[in-house]
């Protein structure tokens, strides 16, 4: 039940009554009990629709950005300057998140990104692009992502009931890896069939999806008046955040995940082109391999999140995510590559949904935007630093033996985590 004094309200018509529906919808709700509630499964449909083409245009993309530089470093820097806006803005994004209407704030967003997706297909089609250019909509697109993420990480306790939250995270990555496995299945296929800025424009027109459906959401929402500057109120979620016995070492395991573990991403066109010679088509396969992985293992946190206590799905998530990276490092054939990067995703995603979980339901309601843009910093922010570690190691010393490199530094640092950090054996 949701307090007078909590600052959301979810519309009563949200949740269906079990003994009204279908045995079948009965048995999917047990096992998925944030589809319960009708906002989330308009949520869920947009989302999916919508993040299928983005997963096309970030293949069509770093396809492009290599065809035209036919350069590692140019992947990394790329692959960076989406991500700096997050690092330098993801702080004031999370401020606005606690200080405004969430679902108008994530219908700006998407509308900014869609806007941009067009843009960039324009140029292409004009055969006017160049990597300048690509550089320039990456850091536009990052920023809108500085406020994006944070916005829709403190949505989901909005549209379900908070013991339904570990259900909620990982349907909802479960929807964006599921876009990740059927968007590049696609993406080899499309660039052949309707080119590059056709890519673009299929997902400029899928952001469509996502608007719509939170227009038609019934939540009403109650914005509560901060007096507090904006300087003081970041500091407050910064020392709330990293004061936390539970959410500080999060956070590192988070930023140690995304510079040495996430950044593999950056550099899978050069692996899919000179190690597997194949350059759209086996990046498509890799790519979706990873998606369907991560799919599984949402699955998994969805149904038994509640059964299973938390470090579990964190710290295991994050061992088989590294061991799956390790040895996909050693593949020399596609389809045991593909089998990799199945297991990788699946840890990965076990791993990021509880992890989200477990911060989001210890931040207080008038500070989990600013919380949980912290965590979208030090997941999503330093990802740059990754994607330029990779890029430096790719070129000196060999794609697989960069991503070899990051995975023995996961496994070490993970190791680290477990051994001195007591309190994360305990949540």
């Amino acid at each position: 039940m949701i307090k007078k004094e909590e600052q959301y309200i979810i519309g009563e018509s949200g949740e269906i009554a079990l003994s009204e529906s279908p045995s079948w919808v009965q048995n999917l709700h047990r096992a998925f009990p944030a589809f319960k509630y009708r906002d989330f499964r308009l949520y869920f449909a947009g989302q999916l629709v919508s993040l299928v083409g983005t997963w096309l245009q970030t293949v069509a993309q770093g396809f492009l950005v290599y065809q035209l530089t036919g350069s590692e470093i140019w992947l990394g820097v790329i692959a960076a300057l989406q991500m700096i806006p997050v690092l330098l803005f993801s702080l004031f994004g999370g401020l606005l998140v606690d200080r405004v209407r969430k679902r108008y704030l994530i219908i700006a967003t998407q509308t900014g990104q869609m806007i941009i997706a067009l843009a960039l297909a324009g140029i292409t089609l004009a055969g006017w692009v160049n990597p300048y250019h690509i550089a320039f909509f990456s850091v536009l697109l990052g920023i809108m992502n500085a406020i994006d993420m944070p916005a829709r990480q403190t949505f989901m306790q909005m549209i379900v009931d908070k013991k339904y939250v570990s259900s909620a995270v990982s349907l909802s990555a479960g929807t964006f890896n599921a876009a990740r496995a059927i968007g590049p299945a696609f993406a080899g296929i499309l660039i052949g069939v309707v080119g590059v800025g056709g890519a673009f424009i299929i997902n400029g027109l899928s952001f469509i999806a996502v608007i719509i459906a939170l227009l038609q959401m019934e939540i009403r929402e109650k914005v509560v008046r901060h007096d507090v500057r904006p300087i003081r109120a970041i500091k407050e979620g910064l020392k709330y955040a990293f004061g936390h016995d539970v959410i500080r070492p999060l956070l590192l395991l988070a930023s140690s995940n995304s510079i040495f573990g996430w950044s593999y991403v950056a550099i899978m066109p050069v692996v899919a082109s000179d190690v597997f010679n194949s350059p759209a088509i086996g990046l498509g396969y890799l790519q979706s391999a990873a998606g369907a992985g991560a799919v599984c293992g949402a699955i998994i946190v969805s149904s038994m999140g509640r059964k299973i206590a938390s470090r579990f799905f964190i710290l295991g998530g994050t061992l088989i995510f590294s061991l799956g990276i390790l040895a996909f490092s050693y593949t020399i054939h596609l389809t045991s590559a593909m089998i990799m990067m199945f297991i990788s995703g699946w840890g990965l995603i076990m791993a990021f949904a509880m992890t989200n979980t477990a911060i989001q339901l210890r931040a207080p309601e008038a500070i989990r935007g600013r919380v949980m843009s912290i965590y979208t910093l030090m997941f999503v922010g330093m990802s740059p630093f990754g994607s330029l570690e990779i890029g430096y190691l790719s070129k000196e010393f060999g794609v697989m033996n960069a991503l070899r490199i990051n995975a023995f530094i996961m496994l070490i640092l993970l190791m680290v985590i477990i051994v001195l950090v007591r309190k994360l054996r305990e949540i």
